[in-house]
């Protein structure tokens, strides 16, 4: 074999054996009777599976130089390089599943080669589907509970795939039916005698898995003597509908009568109804003349007097409206709120009707209805308490633990405390972990570990402070040394 050799001032012009000025040499080798090596090949494994587009790569070395390198796919060529590192993009899905030989073969310029074949499975039909719909929720009739007159009937499914059929049974006769998960169906109760029904409520996918909730419910269409009130409940603002508000004509007989879903007023009524999401309620079997009428959402409530007549009437929305202050029929339990960085609750009630609101949606100060607490430390001091200074005052400390312990608030905090306290234990240790490693990075911050006797001698001084914070706190009614237990306790776990 003869092998040319240029020096480095030559390179450029390959090809070309003989240039004027180039050293040249001609040295003979013996033959190359050694083959290239396949080494590594990625993104396909012999006897694997592979499926969408698999990212090939693959490396061959030689004892003197790689000169072709290629991919056939079931025979046909699909990639070559000109050296040892070869690639390809595998679009399994232009092919057929099932088994497919991939040989890749790697050759220098003596003729040798070395060849690598894979056997590879491809396969890209759907996995398959083992996941029930979920019937997520259902409205208009209650599980145990009592409909009349025509009970509008909403129910929603989910899947992980799709929701494919959808039907509402009642007593075994089929009564709705939908291809996808939202059914709706309004039920006229009254052509039904009275008494027990069975609803049956499945959902299914295409897989064929299915789910299945029941309610039973009495249908009670023994006439209500009285007349009917509807109307709608807005915000304060008088414009935004209220959903969720309950609605009740007081009984002052002390016999209440015409059920509906949700939980009941606290005292006797005629007939209550919770409003819809577009404020809307209906109370059927209210007797005629003067009546007392309830509207409670939350912190409002307002309580007027309407003369029913026969038949169908409706509440004017003057009435219908939520205080925006206590007074008037109205009542607005004391709210206090405390401006943040994140949210701006001030500017939402504002919106609603307790404060007014600029051309940008934020509360003019010194309209709003309620107690303001400066947060973040941006309003002025003079008109707004800042939040420790409330927080100080034992009389405001308590008041606000109170409103905190009321049963709805209660609920919601209760269902947001361990959500609450994983997010932000997580959320604080990451924040930590960045912020130090951003220090050391960008600001080329060193950090030390203290030694143990080192360590003692900050928490010496930082006990002072301590020591002065549950003094201060305890001579204000603050329960202090527990607090620090409690911290202390939290720290050990």
């Amino acid at each position: 074999m003869l092998r040319m050799i240029l020096s480095s001032a030559c390179l450029a012009a390959a090809g070309v054996l003989l240039i004027s000025g180039c050293e040249t040499s001609n040295v003979s080798d013996p033959s190359d009777n050694i083959a290239p090596q396949i080494g590594a090949i990625s993104g396909v494994s012999d006897g694997g599976t592979a499926s969408g587009t698999e990212s090939l790569t693959a490396a061959a070395t030689d004892n003197l130089a790689v000169t072709s390198f290629t991919l056939a796919i079931d025979g046909t060529q699909v990639a070559s390089s000109p050296n040892g590192s070869l690639s390809y993009d595998w679009d399994t899905t232009a092919a057929a599943d099932g088994s497919h030989a991939l040989v890749f073969t790697a050759r220098d310029a003596a003729g040798n080669t070395d060849t690598e074949t894979l056997n590879v499975t491809v396969n890209n039909a759907a996995p398959a589907d083992a996941e029930d719909p979920v019937i997520s929720s259902i409205t208009g009739v209650s599980d145990g509970g009592t409909s009349s007159g025509t009970a509008n009937i909403n129910a929603t499914a989910t899947d992980n795939v799709g929701v494919t059929s959808f039907k509402l049974e009642i007593d075994g006769t089929e009564v709705a039916s939908e291809s996808d998960g939202s059914l709706a169906y309004s039920w006229d109760t009254t052509a039904e005698a009275d008494g027990d029904f069975e609803l049956v409520f499945t959902a299914r996918d295409a897989a064929g898995n299915s789910a299945t909730t029941t309610y039973d419910v009495t249908v009670d269409n023994s006439a209500p003597a009285g007349a009917t009130v509807s109307g709608v409940v807005y915000a304060p603002n008088g414009t935004d509908p209220v959903s969720g508000a309950l609605v009740y004509a007081v009984d002052d007989s002390g016999a209440s009568s015409v059920s509906a879903a949700g939980d009941p007023p606290a005292e006797d009524y005629y007939a209550y109804d919770y409003t819809e999401a577009n404020g809307s309620f209906e109370l059927t079997g209210v007797p005629e003349g003067m009546q007392t009428f309830k509207l409670v959402k939350g912190a409002f409530t307002k309580q007027f007097d309407f003369d029913v007549a026969a038949g169908a009437n409706e509440l004017p929305a003057v009435q219908t409206t939520l205080p925006a202050s206590s007074g008037g029929g109205g009542a607005v339990e004391e709210l206090v709120v405390v401006t943040g960085l994140f949210d701006s609750i001030e500017n939402v009630l504002a919106k609603i009707g307790l404060g007014d609101v600029n051309e940008f949606g934020q509360l003019v100060l010194g309209s709003e209805t309620f107690t303001l607490v400066d947060g973040t430390g941006a309003l002025d001091d003079a008109d707004y308490p800042n939040f420790l200074d409330f927080m100080g005052d034992p009389a405001n400390y308590e008041d606000v633990v109170k409103k905190l312990t009321a049963k709805d608030v209660q609920k919601v905090m209760d269902d947001l405390r361990v959500e609450q306290s994983e997010w932000t234990g997580t959320y604080m240790d990451n924040h930590v972990k960045e912020a130090m490693e951003w220090a050391k990075s960008e600001q080329n911050v060193e950090i030390i570990t203290l030694s143990a006797e080192e360590k003692a001698k900050w928490d010496a001084k930082l006990m002072q402070i301590t020591e002065k914070w549950v003094s201060d706190a305890k001579s204000k009614g603050f329960p202090s040394d527990a607090i620090v237990n409690d911290i202390k306790a939290l720290i050990n776990k």
